[in-house]
C-alpha cells in the first residue's frame, strides 16, 4: 500500500483559486482505487449555453512524499437541464431553445484526419448560423471539438456508432457496451454534453432483436452517469418497444424529400408525438434535403427524386423553409437537428451529380460554398443583422420575369434591379422577403437589396444574366 495526498483545486475563468480540498489516502498497490472528495461552491457562476458558457477548471494532484506524481486539469461547467412538457427544454430552469445541426467529423480529401484548424473552422461556421445545439452523428467525436463546444456553449447529443442492425452475438453487444463506456468516461467532464444516444435507425436491415441490448445500454449509461439523458434516433413512426428504450427519442423524418410533401412537416411531428410518446415532447434528430449549389430550378419548383442526378439548391432551401416554419414554435418538440451542417462522404450514393457524397449539408464538403439554406438559418437563428439574396448562383436565366427572394433579419428590405427600386418588403415569420414578377432585361442585370438595422445600412448584390432571345 502507498500513502498519498490528493489535492483538488477549483479555479474560476480568470484562473483564481476559489475552492480547494485535500485528503490523505492509502492506495492499494495491486489495484486501481477511487477517491471521493466533496467541494461546495456557494453561489456559483452557471454555465448557460451560448448565452454565457462560463467555465471553471478543476485541477487534481496526487502527491507522494512531497512530490507531485500525477496531475490532471478538467473543465467544470455548473448547470442543470431537463425537459418540461409545458415549457420545453430548460437550462438552469429557464426555457432555452435548442435548434441545431448534425455534424460529421470529416471533410473532402481528409476523411476523419482533421487537424485543429479544421475543427475550428467547423465550429466557427456552426456558430455563424446561430445553432444552439449539435448532434454528433453517428459516432464519438474528438475531445478537441468537445472542448470548443464547452467554450462556445453548444449543447451536445453524442452517439455510439450503433446503426441499422445488431447481429445478436455476445461479441457485438460487448463492443457496444465498451464503446458507450469509453464515450461516457472520456466525455463525463464536458458540460456541453447532455444526451448519450444509444442507437440510430435500428431495424433498417435484417436484425436480431435490439430491445435487450438497448435495455442493457440504458442501464449502463445511468450507472456510469445518472446526471445525463439517454436517447435513440428512430425512423420508425409507429409505436414500438424500440421507441421507448431510452429516456428521450429523436425522430428522423424527411417530408419533401424521402416521402410526403414539405408542407407535411408539422403533421409528421404530430403523428409521431401522438403515436409514440403519450404526451411527452420529442426531438427531431434529422430533417432536410439534398442540394447541389451548381444546380438550379427556375420558376415553379418541382420535387426532385432524392436518388436522382438533379438536386437543385432551390428545392433544398424550400424544404428547410417549410420545416422551420412548422418547427420553430411547435409545442410537441424540445429540440431540432437538421441534417446536416456539411456535405459528407457516403460511398454508396450516386446522386445529385456528386458521386459518393451525401449533399444534404448547408455547406459543401470542402467548406468552400455556403448554400442558400445556410443563410436562411442564419437569418432565423443568429441575431446579428444580415441580408442575403437567394438563388444568386442561378445564372444565366431564361425567364423574363422572376421572383426575388431575400433572407434578412432586418425590419424591412428594399430591392433594386438595375438601379431602379422595386419597393420595400417586410420579412415574414421566417425572415423571408419576396418580390414577385420582377422583370429582367436581356444580358446583365444588377440585383441589389438594402436593409436597415438601427443606424446601419446592410446591402447585398449579385449579377444575373438573362439569355438573349428569352
Amino acid at each position: 500500500d502507498t500513502s498519498v495526498r490528493v489535492e483538488t483545486e477549483i479555479r474560476d475563468a480568470s484562473g483564481k483559486a476559489v475552492q480547494s480540498v485535500r485528503s490523505d489516502e492509502t492506495v492499494p498497490g495491486s489495484k486501481v482505487d477511487s477517491v471521493k472528495q466533496s467541494v461546495i461552491l456557494a453561489h456559483p457562476h452557471l454555465w448557460n449555453g451560448r448565452t454565457d458558457p462560463y467555465l471553471y477548471s478543476v485541477r487534481v494532484r496526487v502527491v507522494r512524499n512531497g512530490k507531485t506524481v500525477d496531475e490532471v486539469t478538467q473543465p467544470l461547467g455548473l448547470r442543470t437541464f431537463r425537459i418540461d412538457e409545458q415549457r420545453g427544454f430548460l437550462l438552469n430552469e429557464q426555457p432555452y431553445a435548442l435548434h441545431g445541426v448534425n455534424r460529421y467529423q470529416e471533410r473532402r480529401d481528409k476523411g476523419w484526419a482533421l487537424n485543429n484548424a479544421d475543427q475550428d473552422e467547423d465550429q466557427k461556421l456552426i456558430l455563424e448560423i446561430g445553432a444552439t445545439c449539435l448532434r454528433l452523428a453517428h459516432y464519438q467525436q474528438g475531445n478537441y471539438f468537445l472542448d470548443l463546444c464547452d467554450k462556445s456553449g453548444l449543447l451536445l447529443w453524442q452517439e455510439i456508432p450503433l446503426v441499422d442492425y445488431i447481429d445478436g452475438s455476445d461479441a457485438f453487444a460487448d463492443n457496444a457496451r465498451q464503446q458507450l463506456t469509453e464515450e461516457i468516461k472520456q466525455g463525463y467532464n464536458h458540460p456541453s454534453l447532455m444526451v448519450w444516444s444509444l442507437s440510430n435507425e435500428l431495424y433498417n436491415r435484417k436484425s436480431a432483436p435490439a430491445e435487450p441490448l438497448m435495455a442493457s445500454l440504458k442501464a449502463l449509461a445511468h450507472d456510469l452517469d445518472p446526471s445525463r439523458l439517454t436517447g435513440i434516433a428512430s425512423d420508425h413512426p409507429q409505436n414500438t418497444a424500440l421507441n421507448h428504450s431510452a429516456d428521450v427519442i429523436g425522430f428522423n423524418l424527411y417530408p419533401g424529400w424521402y416521402g410526403g410533401k414539405a408542407e407535411d412537416f408539422g403533421s409528421s411531428v404530430q403523428q409521431r408525438y401522438e403515436k409514440n410518446y403519450d404526451g411527452k415532447r420529442v426531438a427531431i434528430t434529422e430533417y432536410g434535403a439534398g442540394g447541389n449549389p451548381s444546380q438550379y430550378q427556375e420558376g415553379t419548383l418541382i420535387q426532385p427524386k432524392p436518388g436522382g442526378p438533379f438536386h437543385p439548391e432551390e428545392w433544398q432551401a424550400y424544404v428547410h423553409e417549410q420545416a422551420w416554419a412548422q418547427a420553430k414554435d411547435n409545442p410537441r418538440l424540445w429540440a431540432t437537428y437538421l441534417r446536416a451542417m456539411f456535405d459528407f462522404a457516403s460511398d454508396g450514393r450516386n446522386e445529385g451529380s456528386t458521386p459518393g457524397v451525401n449533399d444534404k449539408g448547408l455547406v459543401t464538403e470542402d467548406r468552400k460554398i455556403k448554400k442558400d439554406a445556410f443563410f436562411f438559418y442564419k437569418a432565423n437563428w443568429n441575431p446579428d443583422p444580415m441580408i442575403y439574396i437567394a438563388s444568386r448562383r442561378m445564372t444565366p436565366r431564361k425567364l423574363l420575369t422572376t421572383e426575388v427572394k431575400v433572407y434578412s433579419n432586418c425590419s424591412e428590405a428594399e430591392l433594386f434591379v438595375n438601379g431602379k427600386s422595386q419597393g420595400t418588403m417586410k420579412p415574414d415569420m421566417v425572415q423571408i422577403s419576396r418580390w414577385q414578377n420582377v422583370a429582367l432585361k436581356p444580358g446583365k442585370n444588377q440585383i441589389e437589396v438594402r436593409g436597415k438595422s438601427g443606424n446601419a445600412l446592410l446591402t447585398d448584390h449579385c449579377e444575373w444574366v438573362l439569355e438573349s432571345g428569352a
